[in-house]
């Protein structure tokens, strides 16, 4: 499907949503265009993306590590931003968890990030830190040290993630 000329809002993503559901449109598709697009067709397949991980997350599992890398390394504000939104979602399996873990600890740290991905970073990192506890005290330092400063979405998650950590005694 050539997703090049196709304009970009709310209802094309729902109906591109709902021909994945109804197998009329394969995920692969779906990522070969995320990966190889130019930037419009990068936005409009990670909005796709981030939609169907809402919904059926399990459909976007075997392309986790493609997903990760686009996120990692996409310029395009508005892409990272929706990867890292469906990356919450998506089953991270064993190979990728370290390496994403790193990735969001990077993106925390990072004064230049968005706010949405630092928040999208500290919930995946919520989902991470039973596997990675030697990342529990680079996370409370940043978390501590961009509270003060913190959006309420920012501030929301932060709260959650310590209380979590708290809860799960991972605390040295």
């Amino acid at each position: 499907m050539v997703l090049e000329n196709v304009p970009i809002n709310k209802r094309q993503v729902v109906d591109f949503v709902n021909l994945i559901l109804a197998n009329q449109w394969h995920e692969k598709e779906l990522i070969h265009s995320l990966l190889n697009g130019d930037d419009k067709t990068q936005y409009l397949c990670s909005w796709i993306i981030s939609d169907l991980s809402e919904i059926k997350p399990e459909l976007l599992n075997p392309y986790i590590f493609e997903i990760i890398t686009k996120a990692n390394s996409s310029t395009h504000l508005g892409v990272k931003r929706n990867l890292f939104k469906a990356i919450q979602f998506i089953e991270k399996s064993d190979s990728v968890k370290e390496e994403l873990g790193i990735i969001c600890l990077n993106c925390l740290q990072n004064p230049k990030e968005t706010i949405a991905v630092k928040s999208y970073s500290i919930t995946i990192l919520e989902g991470l830190i039973v596997d990675f506890p030697e990342f529990l005290d680079e996370i409370n330092f940043e978390l501590e040290k961009q509270l003060p400063n913190a959006t309420p979405a920012f501030a929301n998650r932060a709260h959650r993630f310590k209380k979590m950590v708290k809860k799960l005694k991972l605390y040295r």
